[in-house]
């Protein structure tokens, strides 16, 4: 699974198409990433294209050593049964 990465946005393309994308974008001073939206077209459901993306976002965080805010309902439930992203979630 390839994905293509921009600022704040992850994005799976099939044939030209975005077939599935998480948006992540960061707060004014850069420390913090809300996780708004995670989408994945029907015909790819239940895959695990979505925890793919989400993992991206982890692993750049990570890397980017910022902290995490799971807006989306997909990001919430995850994050909310997975100790390890716990620990980058932002508390407000």
């Amino acid at each position: 699974m390839t994905f293509t990465y921009e600022p704040g946005l992850i994005t799976y393309v099939i044939d030209g198409e975005v077939m599935a994308k998480i948006v992540f974008p960061a707060n004014e001073d850069g420390t913090v990433w809300d996780i708004t939206h995670t989408v994945v077209h029907s015909s790819l459901r239940g895959q695990g294209i979505a925890n793919a993306l989400l993992e991206e976002v982890v692993q750049l965080a990570i890397e980017a050593d910022v902290k995490l805010k799971p807006t989306c309902v997909f990001a919430e439930k995850i994050f909310a049964r997975t100790p390890a992203y716990q620990a980058l979630q932002v508390t407000e």
